[in-house]
């Protein structure tokens, strides 16, 4: 630090900006006008909306799943589903009163989002940028909430001079921690406009199907020049292409193919149900087959309504103790005492059992491998 860095005077700045200016170190900046920045709010109101609707959501969710109701559907939020939610039934009024308000208020978030979202679309045509939002909506991934997001928050694209820039400016190029021979890069940086960056991911997810025209894109260009229309095509193109030579390289597929197992290798409570692992400790626990337990892990019946896919009910209450209390040494720490015949298959020891248990290691294979 130099002498004289911590005054700061409006002299020393003007000087300071003159120096850099003088440089080239400057770098100028694009300003919106009063239109530009009420379409950004407008937009930005309706993403805050999308996220109490997801909160609203999910304590709707929160709810049915801690009274064990569970829906069975193949997707949540669709007509069917809210059809069943009529059908869930509470034997306390309180809880009916509950279900019905987290209802409303998921019905009031969805009518707040749709409310936004004709707005915009009503907006758009009126608008400066609105040729611009139009000719990305070409691209595959891109509808008109998309294409609007990006132009809002991004604005004149003209300012980058190539793609590079803008992916940059957005967060969306690797890190690099390099030192001389080695290189090391790791994720996105993740700088810049999170909405916009959220948006442009969400739409690249559909580039991992092989490359066509669809009838929504197809409406979609009738209205664009036959320039755009190419350049749209030779963009998706390359961008499956991409994806696909990725993908035979070993990249991973989807987004969770860690899910089901945390990095130190152990379950933990939330891990999926009627996984392998999970039978062989509770098998002989509850003195049944290991076919017997993936079964009933799958459709459990609690009343009228399942429990499948519940980590909180889907196994029933053991009622015999791993540990005999009366035996020397039992409970945390008393791992010696374990019965052989309470561990199923033979490929499980004892001091495996302990281990994946959260147990230490009986005596006898401490001292073996103190040993060694």
């Amino acid at each position: 630090m130099k002498a004289g860095d911590r005054v700061k005077t409006d002299r020393r700045d003007a000087m300071m900006l003159a120096k850099l200016h003088r440089a080239g170190e400057l770098t100028p900046i694009w300003i919106p006008d009063a239109a530009h920045e009420a379409m950004r709010d407008l937009v930005r109101a309706r993403e805050t909306a999308v996220r109490v609707l997801s909160k609203a959501r999910q304590r709707l969710q929160g709810f049915l799943l801690r009274h064990d109701w569970i829906y069975h559907g193949a997707r949540a939020w669709t007509l069917a589903y809210h059809r069943w939610l009529t059908t869930v039934r509470f034997d306390h009024p309180a809880q009916q009163i509950v279900l019905q308000d987290y209802i409303h208020a998921v019905q009031d978030a969805e009518a707040r989002r749709d409310r936004l979202t004709q707005q915009i679309e009503e907006l758009l045509p009126n608008w400066s940028m609105a040729s611009v939002a139009a000719a990305l909506q070409a691209m595959r991934g891109i509808a008109v909430v998309v294409a609007v997001t990006v132009v809002a928050e991004v604005g004149d694209f003209r300012r980058f001079t190539n793609a590079r820039q803008l992916m940059a400016y957005l967060g969306l190029v690797p890190s690099e921690h390099s030192s001389g021979s080695r290189v090391r890069r790791g994720g996105i940086t993740k700088i810049g406009n999170s909405l916009a960056r959220r948006v442009l991911i969400e739409g690249v997810w559909t580039y991992r199907m092989p490359a066509r025209v669809s009838r929504k894109i197809h409406d979609r260009l009738e209205q664009l020049s036959a320039a755009i229309r190419d350049t749209a095509w030779k963009a998706q193109a390359r961008l499956c292409a991409r994806y696909s030579r990725l993908a035979a390289t070993g990249k991973p597929k989807g987004r969770g193919h860690h899910r089901y197992r945390s990095r130190d290798g152990r379950l933990h409570l939330g891990d999926r149900p009627g996984r392998p692992t999970c039978a062989r400790l509770i098998t002989p626990l509850n003195r049944i087959s290991e076919e017997e337990a993936d079964e009933e892990s799958k459709v459990r019946t609690a009343g009228d309504r399942t429990t499948a896919g519940n980590p909180r009910a889907c196994y029933e209450p053991v009622h015999e103790p791993m540990l005999d209390p009366t035996r020397p040494g039992a409970g945390r720490g008393g791992c010696q005492q374990l019965p052989a015949e309470f561990i199923a298959g033979p490929a499980v020891s004892p001091s495996q059992g302990c281990r994946l248990m959260g147990y230490p290691d009986p005596p006898s294979t401490t001292a073996a491998h103190a040993s060694r």
